[in-house]
């Protein structure tokens, strides 16, 4: 085990090595992404269900039972996607339906029934304008709506959500996809590396098959196997017109279609952006439910929670491929604002205000020598204040404390060789915050948001924990011995 790891990290220092003493032939920061303009709608429809009927002897106490459940699901999901020199479009529509229905019955008695209906929307959307050249605004929009309906013979429940925020952005920079850019590079070297590349591109070559390559990827296909004829077509007619080959063979196809699947992974950008914004957001959520007969214990319950918040702040994002190999992304996030919230329950009206103030700050690095092999590090900091005190003569409930979250992560996917592969992969995590009472604060992942939590309701028991160290790591060693 000892001379494998030494191995690996023999091979790894090699790797490195020779990749940083390379000559950097291609700066993939300097590509730009071509206009682009893709719709996508994918709908899915699906019916399912079963049946079942068992008939007992004579010594039980029931002849018969049967139980039927019928299911129906209807999914739809609707991307956009816009790039040129003035604007940056991303849509993103969700809509999930899904209903059913249970029976189960004893000598042709109903004991159970429960029907059911469920329905999300989400719709996420990014209008970014460039008015000058580096210089950009935007007005965005996050809508989600949940609905569900859940009836048996007892009771009937429902619950319903929307939340909704209009983020608006002012600010400097642009960030460029340039995986394509690699992924050119990547079938340049690798026909190389074969002996089918007759002529080295230079950089105007590179940008014009990367160029090709996202108007391939761009084209919409319903078929997959008529999209990979015609990429590889594309692909072939462009090498050849090109002059970069005159070896059309096994070899050569072969190793085209490879790199085709599998070099265009993972998703690489270049730039940096900073943004000033402003996000006002809306929140609703209800619970009733109605009892069925006079004779359930099921209690009426009708409670309702409205929120309004407000928050401002700063955004840095860069993305910086080193080079060809090596990616280094940095994140900051700093934003201040307020959350109002105010619950409707059969005891009486509830409010909460909590003014907060957020910071996160994210690094991660990357590298790619091939597509085989990818090796992932990152780490984040985010610290979370709210700074108010309660005022129970008017019953408004608030919170004066402080809380940390820091994470590590790695991830390595080694092919060591066509028999030895390594998986490594891992976290630490360490949290803490200052409890005062039973409220508990949770530092969400998204931007800006403090919300308090019933401890009972929460997943983590110990609601007045102080602090929590954790990790977890997984590594396995793959070896085909013939």
């Amino acid at each position: 085990m000892g001379r494998i790891i030494l191995l690996i990290i023999v091979q790894f220092m090699f790797v490195a090595s020779s990749v940083l003493g390379q000559t950097r032939e291609y700066d993939l920061s300097e590509f730009e992404l071509p206009d682009l303009r893709r719709p996508t709608l994918d709908l899915d429809f699906q019916f399912s269900g079963n049946s079942d009927r068992d008939n007992f002897r004579d010594y039980y106490s029931m002849d018969n039972r049967s139980s039927n459940s019928h299911g129906l699901e209807i999914n739809a999901d609707y991307n956009f996607y816009l790039n040129t020199d003035k604007k940056q479009y991303n849509t993103n529509i969700t809509l999930d339906l899904s209903s059913g229905i249970s029976v189960n019955k004893e000598d042709s008695e109903k004991i159970y029934e429960n029907k059911k209906f469920n329905s999300r929307l989400s719709l996420d959307r990014v209008n970014r304008y460039y008015y000058q050249e580096g210089r950009f605004y935007e007005i965005n929009a996050n809508i989600g709506y949940f609905y569900q309906w859940d009836k048996n013979l007892e009771y009937k429940d429902r619950r319903y959500a929307f939340s909704g925020s209009i983020p608006l952005k002012i600010g400097l920079g642009r960030l460029e996809y340039v995986t394509d850019a690699r992924h050119a590079m990547y079938i340049f070297d690798e026909l190389a590396d074969e002996g089918r590349l007759s002529e080295k591109p230079d950089k105007a070559e590179i940008e014009e098959f990367a160029n090709l390559i996202a108007r391939l990827k761009n084209k919409r296909f319903f078929d997959s196997r008529i999209r990979r004829i015609e990429e590889l077509k594309g692909l072939d007619s462009a090498l050849v017109a090109g002059g970069f080959t005159d070896q059309t063979d096994a070899r050569y196809f072969t190793t085209l279609n490879d790199y085709w699947v599998y070099g265009g992974r993972p998703e690489r950008q270049s730039g940096t952006r900073y943004s000033l914004a402003f996000i006002p957001g809306y929140y609703l959520s209800g619970f009733k439910r109605n009892p069925e007969t006079d004779t359930t214990d099921a209690q009426t319950i009708d409670e309702e929670r409205r929120a309004y918040s407000l928050n401002a702040g700063v955004q840095y994002e860069r993305r910086k491929p080193v080079n060809r190999y090596w990616q280094n992304d940095i994140t900051v996030y700093g934003f201040v604002g307020i959350y109002n919230a105010r619950e409707q329950q059969d005891e009486g009206e509830n409010e909460s205000k909590l003014p907060n103030l957020n910071v996160t700050y994210s690094q991660s690095w990357g590298y790619y020598p091939n597509t085989r092999t990818s090796m992932n590090l990152a780490y984040s900091l985010k610290y979370a204040r709210i700074f108010d005190k309660a005022d129970e003569e008017n019953n408004i409930s608030s919170a004066n404390r402080s809380g940390f979250r820091g994470g590590l992560s790695f991830g390595v996917h080694y092919y060591i060789s066509p028999k030895l592969r390594l998986n490594v992969s891992g976290n630490l995590s360490y949290y803490w915050h200052d409890p005062e009472d039973n409220d508990y604060m949770m530092l969400s992942n998204q931007i800006g948001t403090i919300d308090r939590f019933n401890p009972t309701k929460f997943y983590w028991r110990d609601w007045d924990l102080k602090d929590r160290l954790g990790s977890h790591y997984n590594v396995s060693l793959k070896y085909s011995l013939f």
